[in-house]
């Protein structure tokens, strides 16, 4: 082999791992680049789906208001249901002591007149069952209470 044609051999192998060279240069570029462009879809999709993310939240935060105030208001309720249930107690204790004082003092009547007889407008009925008035007496009609406890007007 001759000087030229190592040269040349020499130039020509410098020549082609100049272009390898370049083409790993390029491919890496693009390789970069395809990475870069699905980086950005990612960071797209990220976007899109932290607004879903954050309706969700949202929504999640709604509903947990929405509970809370429906047992507040279930809260209330039950506090309503024993206030009223404490007061038909206390009614129906002071009905049952009247009744009883009511009681003595029929007893004590029958025994200072046991031929007195009994007054017709103080019966063994009990109260809220009288159906009409009693002998005449429009004012005896007692109403029976609600559900509630209340009497009706």
């Amino acid at each position: 082999m001759t000087t030229t044609q190592i040269i040349v051999l020499v130039v020509v192998i410098v020549v082609v791992l100049a272009l390898i060279g370049l083409a790993l240069a390029v491919a890496r570029r693009k390789r970069a680049e395809h990475k870069r462009e699905q980086a950005q879809e990612l960071r797209e999709q990220a976007a899109l789906q932290a607004e879903e993310v954050l309706d969700r939240e949202r929504h999640a935060q709604q509903t947990e208001a929405e509970a809370q105030e429906a047992r507040a208001r279930a809260q209330a309720a039950a506090a309503d249901a024993e206030r009223r249930e404490a007061e038909a107690s206390r009614i129906q204790h002071d009905a049952q002591a009247r009744r009883d004082e009511l009681g003595s003092t029929l007893e004590e009547a029958e025994r200072l007149d046991p031929d007195g007889g009994t007054d017709p407008h103080l019966d063994d009925r009990p109260v809220g069952r009288h159906e009409g008035p009693v002998d005449g007496d429009d004012r005896a009609r007692v109403e029976a209470p609600d559900e509630d406890g209340r009497h009706r007007a």
